[in-house]
């Protein structure tokens, strides 16, 4: 059972999803202790594998200001989906509702 709220990672400047010991939603446990002191327990923080076309999304932002991505000769729908940005907002009320879901 958690005892604490449950943790998402981004990467700071893009908000690009990282996953916790390979899950999106990392929940802690409890602490367990060992000596009268507590025993961390290793989380490992690493990124998913992306799609070719999430990964080129991700790159094209980093790469071409948002007023020239009509200049980019690109299908309308992927010049739709590079105005989307990362909203972790909406990504958290998502899981919140799909969590809310399983109980």
């Amino acid at each position: 059972m958690p005892v604490a709220h449950p943790w998402v990672f981004r990467v700071s400047d893009s908000g690009a999803k990282l996953l916790a010991n390979m899950k999106e939603v990392y929940f802690p446990e409890a602490t367990d202790f060992q000596d009268g002191e507590p025993v961390f327990l290793q989380v490992m923080i690493t990124p998913p594998v992306y799609s070719l076309q999430e990964y080129c999304l991700m790159l094209i932002r980093r790469l071409v200001k948002k007023r020239d991505y009509s200049k980019l000769d690109i299908t309308a729908s992927l010049k739709k989906d590079l105005h989307e940005l990362p909203d972790l907002q909406r990504e958290l009320t998502c899981l919140n509702t799909a969590f809310q879901a399983m109980d």
